[in-house]
């Protein structure tokens, strides 16, 4: 277990073996963290399909103390916010490469439904896309990819760490989370830069 920075960890249950999610769930909980990364993908935004709101209101139900932190990578993510938020997502991430038309129809849904919100970026975006939308009281955090997302197990991509230290720059107060090939040694590299937050799979999950 990675305990050596003091930052919040959120293990990815998409690194779990799919047909034992409930020893995996445990394994978060009988851990300590307090809150798990749910990766759902449509195969349209990103190459890959996951799960959907059915698998997130089973982990509410059976662990009603664990923060859900939802990550939807779907090409119509305003289709699924009000599941997801029945479902019991405490927090909502959209990416910022999706149409300003989605992004800001589904961060007025996530407010309406008190639902706390994120931005996500992929490793070949510009943080500049995120620049119209972090006046919005809602976000409470920046999730930097450093892998392309859809699949877990993926080698980390350290140029985006020039990412971290830009937005950590520009917005010293904003909470700036990584995700994808996070390990002892990426988490160092990504803390240094200015993250505090690392969404693990294969290293929480396999390691």
């Amino acid at each position: 277990m990675l305990k050596s920075l003091a930052v919040e960890w959120l293990p990815s249950i998409l690194a779990a073996n799919p047909l034992d999610l409930r020893n995996a769930v445990e394994k978060v909980v009988q851990s300590g963290i307090k809150q798990i990364h749910l990766d759902i993908m449509d195969g349209h935004f990103v190459p890959n399909i996951s799960f959907g709101p059915q698998i997130a209101e089973n982990v509410h139900k059976t662990y009603p103390s664990l923060f859900l932190d939802v990550h939807l990578m779907l090409a119509r993510p305003d289709d699924f916010i009000d599941q997801f938020v029945e479902a019991g997502a405490g927090r909502i991430i959209l990416h910022a490469e999706l149409s300003k038309r989605i992004v800001s129809r589904s961060l007025k849904r996530l407010r309406d439904a008190a639902c706390l919100a994120g931005l996500a970026i992929n490793p070949e975006t510009n943080v500049d896309v995120l620049f119209p939308y972090l006046e919005d009281e809602i976000i409470d955090r920046i999730l930097i990819m450093s892998v392309h997302p859809g699949f877990s197990g993926q080698k980390f991509i350290a140029s985006v760490l020039a990412k971290v230290e830009m937005l950590k720059m520009r917005y010293p107060d904003m909470m700036l989370c990584m995700d994808g090939g996070i390990n002892a040694e990426t988490a160092t590299q990504g803390f240094t830069c200015g993250a505090e937050a690392f969404v693990m799979g294969a290293s929480f999950f396999q390691g």
